[in-house]
Protein backbone atom coordinates (compact mmCIF):
# COMPACT_ATOMS: atom_id res chain seq x y z
CA UNK A 1 0.00 0.00 0.00
CA UNK A 2 2.27 2.83 -1.39
CA UNK A 3 -0.91 5.25 -2.13
CA UNK A 4 -2.83 7.36 0.21
CA UNK A 5 -5.96 6.84 -2.69
CA UNK A 6 -5.19 2.96 -1.57
CA UNK A 7 -3.53 -0.57 -2.45
CA UNK A 8 -1.63 -0.48 -5.25
CA UNK A 9 1.00 -2.02 -6.93
CA UNK A 10 4.07 -1.13 -8.16
CA UNK A 11 5.63 -2.06 -11.68
CA UNK A 12 9.20 -1.22 -13.86
CA UNK A 13 8.13 2.04 -16.07
CA UNK A 14 9.48 -0.87 -18.85
CA UNK A 15 7.65 -3.79 -17.63
CA UNK A 16 5.77 -5.44 -20.73
CA UNK A 17 2.64 -5.79 -18.64
CA UNK A 18 1.74 -2.40 -18.35
CA UNK A 19 0.78 -2.54 -22.49
CA UNK A 20 -2.00 -5.23 -21.27
CA UNK A 21 -3.20 -2.79 -18.73
CA UNK A 22 -5.84 -0.38 -18.66
CA UNK A 23 -7.49 1.96 -16.71
CA UNK A 24 -10.94 0.26 -15.63
CA UNK A 25 -10.04 -3.42 -16.69
CA UNK A 26 -10.88 -6.54 -14.41
CA UNK A 27 -8.61 -8.86 -14.26
CA UNK A 28 -7.74 -12.41 -12.34
CA UNK A 29 -5.12 -11.76 -9.63
CA UNK A 30 -3.76 -14.54 -7.40
CA UNK A 31 -3.60 -13.73 -3.70
CA UNK A 32 -1.56 -15.66 -0.96
CA UNK A 33 -1.88 -15.14 3.02
CA UNK A 34 1.20 -13.81 4.41
CA UNK A 35 2.13 -17.15 6.11
CA UNK A 36 1.61 -18.71 3.03
CA UNK A 37 -0.22 -21.64 4.77
CA UNK A 38 -2.87 -22.03 2.35
CA UNK A 39 -2.44 -22.27 -1.76
CA UNK A 40 -3.80 -18.88 -3.15
CA UNK A 41 -6.77 -17.56 -3.92
CA UNK A 42 -8.19 -16.19 -7.03
CA UNK A 43 -10.15 -12.93 -7.05
CA UNK A 44 -11.32 -10.12 -9.93
CA UNK A 45 -9.45 -7.10 -9.79
CA UNK A 46 -10.14 -3.65 -10.85
CA UNK A 47 -7.57 -1.12 -12.26
CA UNK A 48 -8.45 2.13 -10.79
CA UNK A 49 -5.58 3.96 -11.56
CA UNK A 50 -1.97 4.06 -13.47
CA UNK A 51 0.47 6.94 -12.43
CA UNK A 52 3.86 7.47 -13.23
CA UNK A 53 5.82 8.47 -10.43
CA UNK A 54 8.68 11.48 -11.85
CA UNK A 55 10.46 11.85 -8.72
CA UNK A 56 11.17 10.32 -5.14
CA UNK A 57 11.34 6.66 -4.27
CA UNK A 58 9.77 5.37 -7.04
CA UNK A 59 11.21 6.75 -9.63
CA UNK A 60 11.04 5.11 -12.85
CA UNK A 61 8.37 3.19 -12.03
CA UNK A 62 4.12 3.33 -12.40
CA UNK A 63 1.63 2.70 -9.07
CA UNK A 64 -1.10 0.71 -10.72
CA UNK A 65 -4.09 1.22 -7.86
CA UNK A 66 -5.96 -1.82 -7.53
CA UNK A 67 -9.48 -2.47 -6.07
CA UNK A 68 -10.74 -6.13 -4.86
CA UNK A 69 -14.28 -5.75 -4.30
CA UNK A 70 -14.28 -9.70 -2.61
CA UNK A 71 -11.61 -8.87 -0.27
CA UNK A 72 -13.72 -7.21 1.52
CA UNK A 73 -15.25 -10.18 2.39
CA UNK A 74 -12.83 -12.38 3.03
CA UNK A 75 -11.65 -12.73 6.77
CA UNK A 76 -8.45 -11.49 7.75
Amino acid sequence: NLSPKGLCLLVKEDSAVLAHLKVGDIVDMKYYKADYSRSGKYMRTQIRYITKDEEGRFKGHYKVGISVPEAEDCPA
